[in-house]
């Protein structure tokens, strides 16, 4: 991938080392190819679709820990394998998802995503959500904006009633959102994949996104939040709790939203 192509935020972006961003975009791209053209072949076996996703995940933490040495990398099918991040813990802590919405992946849908972010001291450094299915990559880098390939995102009203919420979410709290959102016109729907509807906001296609983030052996599950949390922060969209305080990454609900969407759940 020609330098040229590099998101400019990511060639602004000063790291603890210099990062090869053509390499690693490029790989991304060419394991988003493999999904796309084997898609077909994984729906009707679990089993190899389970390993090339762990085979795609070990890639990358090796091309990662190759730029960045022994960091701590919380990967989501190393994860749900040891319970515990691998590398050595810091202050810079990269978090990825081979494939976010892996369910949806394994139904035939096109939303998909290969999502990598870096955490320094708990908060997102950069982000990237790789898709697959429309060869286009989402980037952002703190305080350097956001991105849809070499086009900069910028915040506007969207214009869509369509908001995400996972079906098996819709208890509690988060019932009592869904009941004011279909109040006010708009239209539930499953949540798919994560870091890709959270990009899917900056480009207008649904309002907004209410999802609870919950944590495991004390480490919170941000693999399939953290990029595209960041994408849409750095493109002007604010992030809450559903009580309208700041979301603060920890265990609770997180809303990201555009300014009609926050209004129908009385946030401000």
């Amino acid at each position: 991938m020609p330098a040229d192509d590099v998101p400019p935020c990511l060639v602004d972006l000063p790291t603890p080392t210099s990062i090869d961003w053509p390499a690693l975009l490029t790989r991304l791209t060419r394991w988003g190819g493999l999904l796309v053209l084997r898609q077909h072949t994984f729906m009707s076996d679990a089993a190899a679709f389970g390993a090339f996703e762990y085979e795609l995940e070990c890639d990358l933490i090796e091309l990662l820990q190759a730029q960045f040495g022994d960091v701590s990398v919380l990967a989501e099918e190393t994860f749900h394998r040891t319970g515990r991040p691998v590398g050595t813990p810091g202050r810079l802590q990269l978090v990825l998802d081979p494939v976010d919405g892996s369910r949806s992946y394994a139904d035939g849908s096109t939303t998909y995503a290969i999502t990598l972010a870096a955490l320094l001291d708990g908060r997102p450094l950069f982000g990237l959500v790789h898709h697959p299915a429309e060869q286009v990559t989402y980037a952002a880098a703190r305080g350097l904006g956001a991105y849809r390939g070499i086009r900069r995102l910028e915040s506007r009203p969207t214009g869509s009633r369509r908001v995400a919420i996972r079906q098996r979410d819709m208890t509690g709290s988060m019932a009592l959102a869904a009941e004011k959102l279909i109040r006010h016109g708009y239209v539930i729907e499953g949540m798919a994949c994560t870091s890709l509807k959270l990009c899917w906001i900056v480009d207008g296609r649904i309002a907004g996104l209410v999802k609870p983030v919950t944590e495991r052996n004390g480490i919170l599950s941000t693999w399939g939040l953290a990029a595209g949390q960041l994408i849409t922060e750095e493109t002007g969209y604010p992030v809450s709790s559903l009580d309208g305080s700041p979301w603060e990454w920890a265990p609770g609900e997180i809303v990201i939203g555009d300014a009609g969407f926050r209004s129908a759940l009385g946030l401000h």
